[in-house]
């Protein structure tokens, strides 16, 4: 749909367009004008190849290895910070279905665990930015989430769970480019200098965080998977797994110890560019539960309808390659799901936003392209026959 200036669409991830299987999308919104670039331009100064590698989001990405599997495993992820902006991830790993983020939000810092697509987060209390603080996300045996700043235990709550399967999406420091583990919408870039970053596979101790924070550069321990301290401007692994990561976009300063790794936050260079796969510039992009259906535009109001998103394509794809014997059950509730067996769903939208403002349960699918608005109410075919009319 359009108001004759942004088109806000439903639609491929970019990152997906070069693939011949659908994977994931998204609600977007972009301009009506075309893109100057010409096709011709892929090769000019314009875009490297770490800018088109990561959509232009300064990161440090790490390839997946079978050392970094987290499946079945308590976890600690740990880095020195500086932020200059309330928002940012520091480090994450995997997506909507399995996976790790250590962030902060609203300045505050925060650690989510994805397993098996349920979410569980714990956020801390107090504004971390703009000084040097030490951040741990610890996943216990005990299924405990625990969050530590600057040594100290500020947060507690109870996890799902260990991950169940190992996430198709690479280790990335500075941001998530490709889908959020928690509630934010990615890549949600750092701004500042990150320093020191440490992935054990066991959860480390009271005591031992404490420790880490008064420790300089990384300690020796088996359980050690991932360990970057970014000196001499390089992602090289000290741990005995040599897991080492490739810089896009970011610059080797002053850390706390030796040499730390500044990310600009959102697009390298503070300049926005294209997200990969496409010259088209997203003003704004939102993951939402839905395959939409429908939708239309009132004022500054956008209503996308459909069935619902139960999975996550590039894990599901994924498992269909390992013989996942269970992947069958999730492809056969989507199947269902598609064909309306569970309703569908009514999301409301923030178009210069994407935030979303409501969400309404529906008993029957929509209609292809069944939404109407007109003089303050909305009107909704459904595919059962009927025309639901929503207002005041």
């Amino acid at each position: 749909v359009s108001d004759g200036k942004d088109v806000y669409g439903f639609g491929r991830k970019p990152q997906y367009l070069k693939w011949t299987t659908t994977i994931e999308h998204q609600l977007f919104s972009t301009s009506r004008e075309a893109p100057p670039q010409a096709l011709s331009d892929v090769g000019s100064s314009l875009f490297n190849k770490a800018a088109r590698r990561t959509g232009g989001t300064a990161m440090v990405q790490v390839p997946i290895s079978k050392s970094l599997d987290p499946t079945g495993k308590s976890l600690t992820v740990e880095a020195w910070v500086k932020s200059a902006g309330p928002n940012g991830v520091v480090i994450a790993r995997g997506g909507p279905a399995q996976g790790y983020a250590l962030l902060l939000q609203k300045g505050k810092p925060q650690f989510s665990v994805r397993s098996n697509d349920e979410l569980s987060t714990v956020s801390g209390p107090a504004r971390v930015v703009k000084r040097w603080v030490h951040l741990a996300g610890v996943l216990g045996d005990d299924k405990q989430l625990r969050l530590y700043v600057d040594g100290k235990l500020v947060a507690a709550a109870k996890a799902v769970g260990p991950l169940t399967g190992d996430p198709a999406q690479p280790t990335e420091v500075g941001a998530d480019v490709q889908s959020a583990v928690g509630n934010y919408t990615s890549p949600l870039g750092f701004k500042g200098i990150i320093d020191e970053v440490q992935v054990y596979f066991r959860a480390l101790s009271d005591d031992e965080i404490a420790s880490r924070y008064s420790a300089t550069g990384a300690t020796p321990d088996a359980a050690l998977v991932l360990s970057l301290s970014f000196d001499n401007g390089r992602a090289a692994d000290a741990s005995v797994h040599k897991n080492n990561g490739t810089v896009s976009g970011a610059k080797a300063v002053d850390g706390k110890f030796k040499a730390g790794m500044q990310f600009a936050g959102g697009k390298a260079g503070g300049k926005k560019t294209p997200a990969r796969g496409s010259f088209v510039q997203r003003k704004w992009e939102a993951d939402i539960p839905l395959y939409a259906r429908a939708m239309a535009l009132a004022g500054k109001t956008l209503f996308v309808a459909g069935p619902p998103d139960l999975i996550n394509e590039e894990e599901t794809f994924k498992k269909i390659m390992d013989r996942d014997p269970k992947v069958a059950e999730k492809l056969r509730q989507q199947n269902e799901a598609l064909l309306g067996d569970q309703g569908g769903i009514l999301w409301v939208v923030d178009a210069t936003s994407g935030k979303k403002l409501a969400e309404l349960k529906l008993k029957s699918l929509p209609a292809w392209d069944g939404l109407a608005a007109a003089n303050g109410r909305l009107f909704l075919s459904t595919a059962d026959g009927k025309i639901i009319c929503f207002g005041e």
